[in-house]
């Protein structure tokens, strides 16, 4: 019994090395090719947009993979200078976004409230300047549905007009919306959508106060941490 036990071990045994040891008979699937990342002509892309009509473009990338500093056009057509990447210019419009993003951020933290009215965050003297200003959100500030008078586009240039009275002087949002103060509104809040520059000044405001409020508290905090 015992020399029949060791046979039988010993028979297992084999077997089981045979299997590790033969030809696999199963069919792996091959690891996964990436597809060739097309390489792109940023500068030909920079070319085309001036072809079409765009006087002239800055093009910056940085990323872990990719950097292009790019040109083209002209940055002053009167006088024929070319586009140079250290070129200013202003973002204009390009900023709402930033600002957008900046307020949807702080709502995601619990620090503003884009479903507030906008007389949570804005002083009485201000909105009493502001037709509607007792139905208005924070929110239709961004999306174009507070029916606010546009400083730039409903004011026959005169926001234009001050501007190049004084050239060298940096515009605060405060200066720009003594150009829609008491002013008649489109229509009223949410009833119906205009782009409006307002918006976004007083969205500008609104975050100076939250943003210098969490900066105080914070001060305020670091300074009893630092006593105690």
């Amino acid at each position: 019994m015992r020399t029949l036990k060791l046979v039988t071990l010993l028979c297992g045994g084999l077997s089981l090395f045979g299997c590790n040891d033969g030809p696999s008979t199963s069919n792996p699937k091959p690891s996964p090719v990436s597809p060739p990342v097309a390489e792109v002509d940023f500068q030909a892309m920079l070319e085309q947009s001036v072809a079409v009509g765009i006087p002239g473009i800055v093009l910056y990338i940085d990323s872990p993979t990719l950097q292009f500093y790019g040109a083209a056009g002209l940055a002053d057509k009167e006088n024929t200078i070319p586009m140079t990447t250290d070129a200013r210019i202003p973002n204009g419009s390009a900023g709402k976004k930033v600002t957008a993003l900046l307020m949807a951020m702080l709502h995601e933290q619990q620090l503003l409230d884009l479903d507030a009215p906008i007389s949570d965050y804005l002083s009485d003297e201000l909105l009493q300047q502001i037709e509607n200003s007792d139905e208005m959100y924070v929110r239709q500030l961004l999306n174009h549905t507070a029916g606010l008078y546009d400083y730039l586009n409903d004011a026959n240039g005169e926001f234009f007009a001050a501007v190049l009275q004084q050239p060298d002087l940096i515009k605060t949002d405060s200066f720009a919306l003594q150009f829609a103060l008491n002013q008649d509104a489109n229509f009223k809040p949410g009833a119906a959508w205009k782009y409006s520059n307002t918006g976004y000044l007083l969205a500008g405001l609104i975050m100076d106060k939250v943003l210098g409020s969490i900066t105080q508290r914070r001060c305020v905090s670091i300074s009893l941490n630092h006593l105690a």
